[in-house]
């Protein structure tokens, strides 16, 4: 086995490790219970510091934008999936006013988590991680068939060579440590997290839950 490949197991192990560790602290399951338009409520908790820590991760719209949407992920999660998918409809009826910021939550028990949380961020290096982002909840259901390399081909990587060092060295993870550990802080439960001008929605929101929550957000200064 070469250098570079136990170099590269020894980064992804380490984070593992410290996945391992937060979620001895934050009970984390697939995917958190629904959230309904029933359970909508005036009462949701305010994260005051989302503003900053959103800064960890990568903005998909402008920063200007009425609507600030945070969403702590992970690859494997179906409903993080799921959420993708509601997400795309809301940009297509809220437009240039909603704005969405993606943080890495790898999960402690989904084999390839953490491996394409960092693939993301180096193809992030790149300036490719919106079309990584989508590549890898596309092939969600495959993930480990394929080396991430070629999937990083998939969407345009051209420095392979790059994007290989990126994907063996630790001091390129920050963000995917930094996002695990806000949300040991947030205690939250599972995946998808979703924060709306700050306010922490409980689960996976359906549609009409989300949409309610971003109109509020139209009309509601944020703190």
């Amino acid at each position: 086995m070469s250098n570079r490949r136990l170099q590269g197991e020894s980064v992804v192990n380490c984070l593992l490790a410290l996945v391992a560790v937060i979620a001895g602290g934050v009970i984390v399951r697939r995917e958190v219970g629904s959230f309904s338009a029933r359970h909508a409520s005036a009462n949701l908790e305010y994260v005051a510091e989302w503003r900053q820590k959103s800064k960890i991760g990568h903005l998909t719209g402008s920063p200007n934008a009425v609507i600030q949407v945070v969403v702590l992920g992970d690859y494997q999660c179906p409903a993080c999936r799921r959420l993708e998918g509601l997400l795309d409809a809301m940009r297509s009826r809220f437009r240039d006013t909603l704005a969405v910021t993606h943080l890495q939550f790898p999960l402690a028990y989904h084999p390839y988590a953490v491996a394409a949380a960092t693939a993301a961020e180096c193809a992030a290096a790149q300036n490719l991680f919106e079309p990584m982002h989508r590549r890898l909840f596309e092939l969600q259901d495959s993930l480990g068939k394929r080396s991430f390399s070629s999937i990083a081909s998939d969407v345009g990587v051209r420095d392979q060579e790059q994007f290989t060092s990126c994907m063996e060295r630790s001091d390129t993870l920050p963000q995917i440590r930094n996002a695990l550990r806000w949300g040991q802080a947030l205690k939250i439960r599972g995946t998808p997290t979703v924060l709306v001008n700050g306010r922490m929605i409980p689960g996976l929101p359906n549609d009409q839950a989300l949409e309610m929550e971003l109109r509020r957000a139209l009309t509601v200064s944020s703190p």
